[in-house]
């Protein structure tokens, strides 16, 4: 058995589990995609009668579209930098106990 044909060996399964957790980072990634867009338009839609409401009493089409912007942004910018935050503090209080840091043997 050649030196490659060991090495390819060895490290089979750590590859399949680092392809396993890309595609199930990536449909993961998508349903929360598809959860958000469909949580944002049903937020919209129901504010369609006070959108023309303050259309029809004078408001600007930019005030309007920051009021719907900045209540978009406080609903999915929560989530995304507690998805961002969580991680960070999980490795500061795990420290050397990640493998991800441990030196190599």
């Amino acid at each position: 058995m050649t030196q490659r044909a060991q090495f390819d060996e060895s490290y089979s399964q750590a590859r399949l589990f680092g392809r396993l957790s890309i595609f199930f980072g990536v449909i993961a990634v998508l349903l929360v995609a598809t959860g958000l867009y469909g949580t944002l338009a049903y937020r919209v839609d129901r504010r369609t009668s006070e959108i023309g409401v303050r259309m029809a009493l004078g408001a600007q089409h930019g005030q309007v579209l920051w009021l719907i912007l900045r209540e978009s942004l406080l609903v999915s910018g929560a989530p995304f930098s507690l998805a961002f935050l969580l991680p960070l503090l999980a490795h500061a209080s795990c420290g050397p106990c990640s493998l991800a840091s441990s030196p190599a043997i």
